[in-house]
């Protein structure tokens, strides 16, 4: 007989054996960094879809000033929705065994609720389907917060991003995986996140490539 979650797989069209695990975390957590370095031992990761698609929007703003956009500053409802429809696209052409994203489709719920707006409930039915792993890494918040150009959340925002985030995949019955600051110098903080989450992973010891 086959699973609910194999039949799921099949529906939504993933690899029935990918392990897919989360890397999250509020804004200027450094799980960018992490996921670089996990490439560097040969893992795959999916990086962040919130950041590509607000490249690809300054960059058609760029080359055409009359291009109507909203970013999540402009517009956090019509952003979640693009985020959303986004990512489920990316993840059903991923292919392989394991791979670890930076964020899920998860992340909208919380940054929902602290702009205060709702949600197709169709988000939980996906989630259901999307057949992530129960373990998710949890990145702790990185000293000294700055903006940039695709990061334009106040420090009150990202603390309360920090904390619906962990409030929301607790909820739904994942196991988190805290992953604190090891040092205050930077490469090695770097270095020491990614070989913690390798170790859960059971990659310890992967050579770099």
């Amino acid at each position: 007989m086959i699973s609910v979650t194999a039949l799921n797989r099949i529906e939504t069209g993933y690899e029935k054996a990918m392990k897919k695990f989360i890397i999250t975390g509020s804004p200027h957590s450094g799980k960018t960094k992490v996921l670089q370095e996990l490439e560097r031992h040969g893992i795959a990761v999916l990086h962040e879809t919130a950041r590509l698609i607000i490249r690809e929007d300054q960059e058609k703003m760029a080359a055409d000033p009359s291009f109507n956009v909203k970013y999540p500053w402009d517009d956090q409802a019509i952003f979640c929705r693009r985020c959303h429809e986004r990512q489920l696209e990316r993840e059903k052409n991923l292919t392989g065994d394991l791979i670890v994203m930076d964020r899920s489709i998860i992340d909208n719920l919380a940054y929902a609720k602290v702009a205060g707006i709702k949600l197709d409930k169709k988000i939980y039915r996906d989630i259901e389907r999307a057949g992530y792993e129960k373990k998710v890494f949890f990145m702790e918040r990185l000293k000294n917060y700055k903006t940039d150009d695709q990061r334009k959340d106040s420090k009150e925002q990202v603390k309360a991003i920090h904390d619906e985030l962990y409030k929301i995949y607790s909820d739904l019955g994942f196991k988190i995986i805290d992953i604190p600051l090891f040092s205050d110098d930077k490469d090695t903080n770097i270095i020491k996140r990614a070989e913690a989450v390798l170790r859960h992973l059971g990659k310890e010891g992967t050579p770099l490539q």
